[in-house]
C-alpha cells in the first residue's frame, strides 16, 4: 500500500520512485548529506535528475509524503 502511494506521487511529479526518494532526502532538513550509488553513467544521470524534482517539492508535498510513510516532517 505505501509503495503504491509513493509511486503515485512519483507519477504525479513525472519522475521515478528513486528520483522522488533522492529529492525527498535533498529537501529534508534532517538529512545533511545525500549519497547515491550507480553502476552506469545512465544511472548517475537518472539520479541527478532528482535535483529537478526537488525544485518542485514544497512543504505540502513533503507533508503528504510523510503522511504516506508515517513520519513527521517539520
Amino acid at each position: 500500500m505505501v509503495c503504491s502511494q509513493v509511486a503515485g506521487v512519483a507519477r504525479e511529479l513525472g519522475c521515478s520512485v528513486g528520483q522522488l526518494a533522492i529529492a525527498w532526502c535533498l529537501m529534508n532538513a534532517n538529512v545533511s548529506t545525500v549519497i547515491t550509488g550507480a553502476r552506469t553513467a545512465a544511472q548517475v544521470r537518472e539520479n541527478m535528475l532528482a535535483v529537478e524534482v526537488a525544485a518542485r517539492m514544497d512543504a505540502a508535498l513533503m507533508g503528504r509524503i510523510a503522511a504516506i510513510v508515517g513520519e513527521n516532517y517539520d
